[in-house]
């Protein structure tokens, strides 16, 4: 009984072991052919190794460089960001899905904002909020030195 279960893991492993190298053949093929900018062929072994189930942070690169020398902008995301799923911190599947994003077209253009938002923005951006708050008291504190007269003539007047 254990020399059927031994056979049985040793046969397992060996057809395995044939179908990763099946695999890696085919991913050294697909490279061939990315070198030889035969990208379509490129992108079809890719595919065919993810149908197979198998999936690495490197065949994302790879198909997501073949979708994009195929102007498949849409598809080159999709693989570099599931390249990024297995690898969050790999600079070149970031550069790459910069890059592509760069190239997308259908980017909705906004419109000009208004001058106080830009102020707004602008000023949030450059100090922090206890910097404003010092300064909002300093105004403050500015006018009411300036502007005594005002200070409490309208209580007075509505009170009469």
């Amino acid at each position: 009984m254990r020399r059927l279960i031994f056979g049985l893991v040793i046969m397992s492993s060996l057809a395995a072991g044939q179908k990763t190298r099946g695999i890696d053949s085919l991913f050294i093929t697909a490279n061939q052919y990315m070198n030889q900018e035969k990208y379509e062929e490129a992108v079809q072994l890719y595919e065919k190794i993810l149908s197979q189930g198998y999936e690495h942070p490197d065949l994302y690169y790879n198909l997501g460089n073949g979708y994009y020398r195929l102007g498949l902008l849409g598809q080159a995301v999709w693989a570099y960001e599931e390249g990024l799923r297995f690898r969050p911190r790999d600079p070149d599947l970031r550069f790459n899905l910069e890059l592509v994003n760069a190239h997308i077209r259908d980017r909705i253009e906004i419109p000009e904002t208004f001058i106080l938002l830009e102020l707004y923005r602008a000023l949030k951006s450059k100090f922090t909020l206890s910097d404003l708050l010092f300064a909002g008291s300093g105004l403050l504190l500015l006018a009411s030195f300036l502007l005594p007269g005002y200070s409490g003539t309208a209580l007075t007047a509505c009170h009469n």
